[in-house]
């Protein structure tokens, strides 16, 4: 009988070119904000808060966050409450008409624009209260992403919404997620005594941060390694996927936390850039990406992966000029 041959295990499962998440930058992995993020969040839904405050200079992770929250929250909680998530674009000026469309087509409704602003308005609670009847829970979570756009107006049409669905026996949680403008915003209705809009959405607040220590590295470099993986239920994690000899080794991207946090800390010295040692997400995941598609190998036993290596993939990630526009939020 003819021997059968075994494809060694660095042969990659084949894909469409350039459809691997790390490519793509489609792909969320847990990391330790992310994490405190999410419990917190737990937190206040178990409380039923009526609402909270989530801030952070950009690039810091938010949007993605929400994204995992909104897959993880009804599984950390144990039940199915429905959780909506909308994100506010730029309004000159607060139209009612408007912003209730925008909110329409944010959950998914038919029927945006049709009507006057009372009509959609009513249009929205009604599709929101059948939502939550639909799901046999007594609660919502809207979160609203770019928050800092919203204007003082725009809160009191969503106390409206607040009071239609509490006159219904339906607690509504509204997770405001922006950059640190919110808490300027906080400051601005604190000191004019806006106690309304206060106590509604902003009793509860959250600072949202980025990497902060080698060991938070660490943990997002781990997702990588091991709590990754394309195609689905394959087994090949995106450290796998592009180092596949090597991993199979024993190389893994974890092993590298002192090496870049290093790399991050010394190009933020190096270029004189502000505020205290912290990696923004963004430019994180970028640096990663760039050093797999880069010095991908499917032979290599060890890859030299040095210092300077993980500093030139900060630098292409954007992260100087980006830091230098930011001035981080005086706690």
């Amino acid at each position: 009988m003819p021997e059968t041959v075994t494809a060694p295990d660095y042969v990659r499962p084949q894909i469409a070119p350039h459809s691997h998440p790390i490519e793509t930058t489609h792909y969320v992995l847990a990391t330790n904000p992310m994490d405190d993020f999410c419990q917190t969040i737990l937190r206040w839904t178990r409380q039923r808060c009526a609402g909270g405050l989530i801030y952070g200079a950009p690039r810091r992770g938010k949007t993605r966050a929400v994204r995992y929250l909104v897959s993880v929250l009804p599984e950390l909680l144990g039940i199915s409450v429905p959780i909506i998530s909308f994100t506010c674009r730029d309004y000159k000026q607060a139209s009612e008409g408007i912003f209730f469309q925008d909110l329409l087509k944010g959950v998914g409704h038919l029927l945006p624009e049709k009507g006057s602003p009372s009509a959609k308005r009513d249009r929205l609670i009604e599709f929101l209260a059948e939502k939550v009847q639909s799901s046999g829970q007594d609660r919502l979570i809207l979160i609203i992403d770019e928050a800092q756009k919203l204007h003082e107006t725009h809160y009191k049409w969503l106390i409206d919404v607040h009071n239609e669905l509490d006159a219904r026996d339906i607690s509504l949680v509204v997770l405001l997620v922006g950059q640190d403008e919110l808490a300027h915003q906080y400051s601005a209705f604190k000191l004019a005594k806006k106690t309304q809009i206060l106590g509604r959405f902003m009793v509860n607040q959250f600072c949202f941060h980025g990497i902060l220590s080698a060991a938070d590295v660490g943990t997002c470099l781990k997702g990588y390694d091991k709590e990754s993986e394309y195609p689905d239920d394959s087994g090949w994690s995106f450290t796998r996927y592009y180092f596949p000899a090597a991993f199979q080794n024993g190389f893994r991207l974890e092993k590298f936390k002192d090496v870049v946090w290093q790399a991050f800390k010394e190009t933020k010295g190096q270029h004189g850039l502000p505020g205290p040692p912290e990696i923004p997400m963004y430019y994180f995941c970028r640096s990663v990406e760039s050093v797999l598609t880069e010095f991908s190998s499917l032979e290599e036993d060890e890859p030299l992966l040095s210092l300077r290596t993980w500093q030139q993939a900060v630098i292409n990630s954007g992260f100087v000029d980006a830091e230098r526009y930011v001035t981080p939020l005086e706690e």
